[in-house]
């Protein structure tokens, strides 16, 4: 999708390094029989600030990704009771 629908290659490098970084971060949260919230909260810690602008800029590339990633948020336990990955991931339906 990345590769087809944008065309500055600058973003798709961008797309492209948050994606596997959060590939990653599944890999890794599915390998661990327990991990912690530090263990999630590592790609957010990783992600470029271009990456982030793109978010601010309602991309609908970023949001999907970021959409992705409420995924992982609400693996987390205090998560599930906490209304903060629902918000997230709606917030990226809505734009």
């Amino acid at each position: 999708m990345i590769k087809t629908e944008v065309r500055d290659p600058a973003q798709i490098v961008t797309y492209t390094e948050a994606i596997e970084t959060l590939q990653k971060t599944f890999i890794m949260t599915e390998a661990a029989s327990g991990f912690e919230t530090g263990d999630v909260f590592v790609w957010v810690y990783r992600t470029s600030d271009a990456f982030l602008d793109l978010v601010r800029e309602h991309r609908p590339e970023a949001l999907c990704i970021l959409a992705y990633f409420s995924v992982l948020l609400r693996m987390l336990e205090h998560f599930v009771s906490s209304p903060a990955a629902f918000f997230l991931f709606h917030s990226a339906q809505v734009f």
